[in-house]
């Protein structure tokens, strides 16, 4: 039986049946062929061509590859020599390939593949520093959303903002930079509260200022906020909430106005702590205590150690040992200190202007003397301004001059030398008062006085330097210093 039966159609169109024995070749130059059916292996050595649907229920091999209109199939390559390749499935398009990678080219060059790598899916971008860029469509507009730039280490931008649903963490070992690369912009932090709308909460200037712009916000620092640095709409604070010190530490410390030209507190490292009113320095402190310049208003003022007053001491109440005395009272010495004593306890005879007051050897009686005057500037005795000698009282002239107060209140000599006028010996009271007279002569001697004495601006006088005239100077005791009261000088002597 023959292999097959072919329907051939000659050349008029009549339909013929051949049989073709078993490994003849049939010539078929020419003939179109409607209808074949091959038991075996039917093999052209031609070109054919099916005008109709080829089907085919086995393989079809073709060695030499598969043309379909201008798609080549040949080998690993399906190859189109011009236009677009559409891949259109009812399903999906699955891409299986068994080395993990899918790759992308242009022209044979390699620009970025897709890999599995352990199960990790890696995108990569194959050209030296060229980026990966992400792009959408918004309201028809074609957006770049987000570019990694290859050339800085895969730097992200992102065209409109960044939305993370968690924390932004930083695993490198280098700093951590929050940047916005825009010239003269700022980078500004929001959040949205409980129930509100998104709202500003600090923003740092392309100049490096940094704004907490809303008033109720706080600068907190500290695992409890402790410190805070706020404005309240009003008025500014530096705050420190908890139980510890607020401490602002410096190798100087200033505190000026607003302006920035005038001090309010200056404090010098280990040295003097300022105050000023008004740019005017008024207190200032040191190692022996503070200098105060101005007026000192207090409503009371207590001292445990000595007041020495070189001005004047103005008082609308004085209070001495807890008592400011009664009507008529006076402060006198008492024997130990002073005390307000009734006036009506002393008596003063003879008394007139400017006399000088002496004692009587009476108790309560003092004595007016009339040839002793003192107007504030001049002692006169006898009604002259000149001093009787009546040799010295106390110490003679020498080196050193001293004398007991409780033998003699003054003294007088004639330097021969240079001197030193030394502090007065024995008991003496507070109130008490001496005379030092000193006759210099037309030689000038130096003279000094220890410490206990205490001149007018703590200046100490300079001395007469004529023969035949002395000075004379009047001291009161303090209790600690005689304290001068005052001074007659280039007084005439008489014998």
């Amino acid at each position: 039986m023959s292999d097959f039966f072919p329907l051939i159609v000659d050349a008029s169109g009549t339909p013929a049946i051949k049989e073709i024995p078993s490994g003849d070749v049939l010539d078929l130059t020419g003939v179109t062929i409607k209808a074949v059916s091959v038991n075996t292996t039917l093999a052209v050595a031609g070109n054919t061509t099916v005008g109709g649907t080829l089907g085919v229920t086995g393989a079809v091999t073709a060695n030499a590859g598969i043309n379909v209109d201008n798609i080549n199939i040949d080998g690993t390559t399906i190859a189109q020599s011009s236009g677009d390749l559409l891949l259109d499935v009812a399903g999906n398009i699955v891409l299986d390939a068994g080395g993990g990678g899918v790759y992308f080219k242009d022209d044979g060059t390699t620009i970025g593949f897709f890999q599995n790598d352990g199960g990790d899916f890696r995108m990569i971008s194959s050209v030296s520093d060229k980026d990966i860029m992400f792009l959408g469509n918004d309201g028809g507009s074609t957006i770049t959303a987000l570019t990694l730039d290859m050339s800085n280490a895969g730097a992200a931008t992102f065209n409109a903002g960044l939305i993370v649903g968690g924390d932004i963490s930083h695993v490198d070992t280098s700093n951590f930079d929050i940047e916005n690369t825009s010239a003269s912009q700022n980078i500004i932090f929001k959040t949205t509260p409980s129930g509100g709308s998104k709202t500003e909460r600090m923003r740092i200037t392309h100049d490096g200022m940094v704004f907490i712009e809303n008033d109720s916000g706080k600068f907190k620092a500290g695992a409890s906020g402790d410190l805070q640095i706020y404005h309240d709409g009003s008025h500014s604070y530096v705050q420190d909430t908890g139980a510890g010190h607020l401490r602002l530490s410096g190798n100087d410390l200033q505190l000026v106005n607003a302006a920035v030209d005038a001090n309010y507190i200056i404090c010098a490292n280990g040295g003097a702590v300022d105050l000023y009113h008004n740019g005017s320095k008024k207190l200032e402190t040191a190692s022996s205590g503070v200098t105060v310049t101005g007026v000192v208003a207090a409503t009371s003022l207590d001292i445990s150690g000595d007041v020495d007053v070189d001005g004047t001491l103005e008082t609308d109440n004085l209070t001495v040992a807890g008592s400011q005395g009664s009507d008529g009272q006076v402060l006198t010495s008492t024997g130990s200190g002073v005390g307000w004593e009734d006036s009506a306890g002393t008596t003063i005879n003879n008394n007139a202007n400017n006399r000088l007051i002496t004692g009587s050897g009476t108790a309560g009686t003092l004595e007016g003397e009339a040839n002793l005057t003192y107007d504030g500037d001049v002692i006169q005795v006898n009604g002259s301004a000149n001093v009787t000698r009546q040799g010295p009282i106390g110490q003679a002239s020498g080196a050193v001059q001293t004398w007991n107060v409780s033998s003699a209140a003054n003294t007088f000599f004639e330097p021969n030398n240079n001197n030193t006028v030394m502090n007065p010996g024995g008991a003496a009271v507070a109130g008490a008062v001496i005379q030092v007279e000193i006759a210099m002569g037309s030689t000038v001697y130096a003279i000094a006085w220890q410490n206990k004495f205490k001149f007018v601006g703590d200046v100490a006088p300079t001395i007469t330097p004529t023969a035949l005239k002395t000075d004379i100077f009047t001291f009161r005791y303090s209790g600690t210093v005689w304290q001068e009261i005052g001074r007659s000088q280039n007084l005439t002597q008489t014998v």
